[in-house]
């Protein structure tokens, strides 16, 4: 058997889907293709939970952005709470999103996610600093003489 930590080709774990499909064990397989048995009970574990999507390997995160998983409709309705309250954050828009009964039972993502989204799509003000309001002038008092 090979080492672990190689990687497979697509071609590799299609095999073992057709494989798994026949009703070949994890281990006659690993046998057979001269593989880890961990690495076919990976791919076949993949492979029954997604069908042939779950053959092609993630590495990495995705390069698709910040709210890359989250529903279009929850984007759309950060963006459109965004124009409605500008002033609000992404904390705060976070919790409206999670009381949108749309969204019950989904996800919701970070305040962190929510942020870099708005900066994403250009949705965020600059900062302006505050500064500091200028002291009264004394008055001087002249007392009663």
């Amino acid at each position: 058997m090979s080492n672990k930590g190689q990687t497979t080709t697509l071609a590799e774990r299609v095999t073992i889907a057709e494989r798994v499909e026949v009703g070949q064990s994890s281990r006659e397989i690993a046998e057979e293709l001269r593989r880890p048995l961990s690495t076919i009970r990976k791919w076949r574990q993949k492979y029954l939970r997604e069908g042939r999507a779950g053959l092609f390997s993630q590495m990495g995160r995705p390069a698709t952005g910040a709210l890359a998983t989250a529903p279009a409709e929850m984007k759309d309705a950060i963006l459109e709470l965004r124009e409605k309250h500008p002033g609000w954050g992404a904390q705060t828009l976070r919790l409206e999103i999670a009381k949108d009964n749309r969204f019950a039972g989904l996800r919701i993502p970070s305040r962190a996610r929510i942020a870099a989204y708005l900066k994403e799509q250009k949705k965020v003000r600059k900062y302006e600093r505050h500064q500091n309001l200028p002291e009264p002038k004394a008055r001087s008092v002249q007392r009663p003489q």
